[in-house]
């Protein structure tokens, strides 16, 4: 039979899961994992918010609840968003500016679907593994990204920006991630500013994925680009996994801003609501109950628990794991991740000790493997816990990223020394230098590039 998969499907890599398959193995031959790779709170032990299963509870008893929405979303869902988004930004967001989606990554990767085969995007570094691999899977390059700026609290590096938009014409559209996944970092006022005026400038469209954008610690908020946007063509991705949390609903949105003046944006709208047509809709029941859920008393309150959680987890895990030498912890100001940065070596000897039976399943993984990933691979091996390499966010200095979710505090101080431990005991088998890897940043996109080419993971 002749091949019959797509020519590029190896660009498909989703570490977040795939590291996954390797922890199963490792539990097939006794060891207990902690997974911290997936933000699911309901998988951490937590339960779904009262309101959340009695506003649920009557939704089921309508019949409508079971049956096929329109296309573009639930109406009365899509003017209760619009006048919530109109009130918060003085925006003038029609219904016919909303799309549903089946979650937030249904609706990126009808993004890349929807998109010119020309078109590419400008993709920040680190960034969620999704893009990229969509990136790479849509125009057969290795994606063009621009490299935040970890000496300045991860900061939008402007100026950088401008030079990528200029030296690459086939960049349609900037990617933004507000607040950041994987640092948890907001961008401010100042920033949205900045890169709206970029794209103005360069006659590109500008995509922002909000879907921790309620998901603030506690004196800390993140404005929506609705408020900066102006007249520039704009798609903000948003979703209601994160805030309630309900993950497993699956329903995710874009709101598309300045259609009215931009040909190319309604003929991209237009294209993706043709696409969702093929699909006939998205998940109903989400989508009905999704007003009463976000108007109810008890919203605000459970949003603020949560918050509240993840920045307690933030400042125990800033507190115990720099008491271990070679991590450098990123604090985040907003989601339920954090990210840990490692020092750079271009390569490590052989596996440290581990079982024979760990070492099996380890072994095709290991030789061609990124430091850091060889370093999530051992930590899952020697400790259980799951964490997600930072090679798999496609940023050049080796890192970890974990979550904020366990709502047990003996547990997670547990956790928090064994990875501590574990990473000491792998960093001393090699005899690395303590450096601080901010030091090893590039100070450029040439350098970052280099850097991407050397540490590619196959």
């Amino acid at each position: 039979m002749k091949s019959i998969a797509h020519p590029r499907r190896d660009s498909l890599v989703y570490e977040i899961r795939d590291i996954v398959r390797t922890a199963q193995a490792l539990e097939k031959v006794g060891k207990t994992i902690i997974y911290e790779n997936i933000g699911d709170p309901i998988n951490r032990g937590h339960l779904p918010p009262d309101f959340l299963q009695e506003v649920l509870s009557k939704h089921l008893q309508d019949p409508r609840s079971f049956g096929y929405g329109p296309t573009q979303g639930i109406l009365e869902t899509r003017q209760y968003l619009c006048e919530t988004r109109n009130r918060e930004a003085g925006v003038s967001l029609q219904v016919d500016d909303i799309l549903f989606f089946n979650g937030l990554g249904d609706a990126i990767s009808t993004v890349y679907k929807a998109l010119s085969s020309e078109t590419r995007v400008l993709l920040p570094a680190p960034v969620y593994p999704s893009y990229y691999a969509l990136e790479e899977f849509h125009s057969g390059r290795k994606p063009v990204q621009y490299l935040l700026k970890a000496h300045q609290n991860w900061s939008l590096p402007l100026e950088e920006i401008d030079e990528l938009l200029s030296q690459h014409p086939d960049l349609g559209a900037i990617l933004l991630v507000n607040p950041d996944n994987p640092t948890g970092k907001i961008h401010d006022a100042s920033s949205l500013k900045g890169i709206v005026e970029l794209c103005k400038k360069h006659n590109v469209l500008l995509i922002v994925d909000e879907i921790y954008n309620e998901v603030c610690f506690p004196t800390k908020s993140c404005e929506s680009i609705a408020s900066h946007v102006e007249d520039l063509p704009c798609l903000s991705l948003r979703g209601l996994s994160k805030s309630v949390p309900w993950p497993g609903a699956r329903c995710g949105w874009i709101e598309f801003y300045n259609c009215d003046s931009s040909c190319e944006l309604q003929e991209l709208k237009f294209t993706l609501q043709q696409l969702k047509s093929m699909e006939v809709c998205a998940t109903t029941l989400p989508q009905r109950i999704l007003p009463e859920l976000c108007e109810h008393s008890q919203y605000s309150q459970n949003l603020k628990n949560q918050s509240e959680l993840y920045a307690k987890r933030a400042r125990e895990a800033r507190v115990t794991l720099t008491k271990y030498p070679f991590v450098r912890v990123n604090e985040p100001e907003a989601s339920l991740y954090l990210s840990l940065s490692l020092p750079w070596q271009e390569e490590v000897g052989p596996m440290p000790p581990l079982e024979s039976e760990s070492k099996e399943i380890l072994m095709p993984l290991w030789e061609k493997a990124p430091i850091d990933k060889k370093l999530s691979l051992y930590l899952l091996a020697s400790t259980g816990v799951c964490a997600v390499p930072m090679n798999s966010f496609h940023h050049p200095t080796p890192g970890l990223r974990i979550t904020l979710l366990e709502p047990d505090d003996e547990k997670f101080q547990k956790m928090l020394q064994a990875l501590g431990e574990g990473i000491s005991r792998f960093m001393n088998h090699y005899g690395l230098q303590d450096i601080d890897p901010l030091e090893q940043m590039p100070d450029s996109d040439f350098q970052y590039r280099k850097l991407q080419k050397s540490r590619s993971a196959v």
